[in-house]
């Protein structure tokens, strides 16, 4: 199994929302959307104290985590609620050290 240094969590959810007017920048209000949100989550931060060559290791924690064969199921429903399908909100991660979440 592959062992990460940098990630600890993925997490996925998908909402129905509607928007609000803004006009600056341009978005009409009353518009149904879904929103995907993506959300990683580690020890790497955004400069302070941080070794840039970790960034490159958090962002290999991520492919590895989501091509990890464990965890295939996982992000098949991620990629399916992408596209607009229903998907089970109910799955156990498998594998590696840090998990994802829908």
């Amino acid at each position: 199994m592959q062992s990460t240094s940098h990630l600890k969590k993925l997490s996925f959810g998908s909402m129905k929302a509607t928007t609000v007017e803004n006009k600056y920048f341009g978005i009409e209000g009353g518009r149904l959307v879904n929103l995907h949100v993506f959300l990683a989550s580690g020890n790497v931060t955004v400069g302070h104290n941080q070794l840039f060559n970790d960034y490159g290791f958090y962002i290999q924690d991520i492919v590895a985590t989501l091509t990890n064969e464990a965890n295939e199921d996982i992000v098949n429903q991620m990629l399916d609620a992408l596209q607009g399908k229903s998907i089970d909100v109910k799955v156990e991660t498998k594998g590696a050290d840090s998990s994802i979440e829908l």
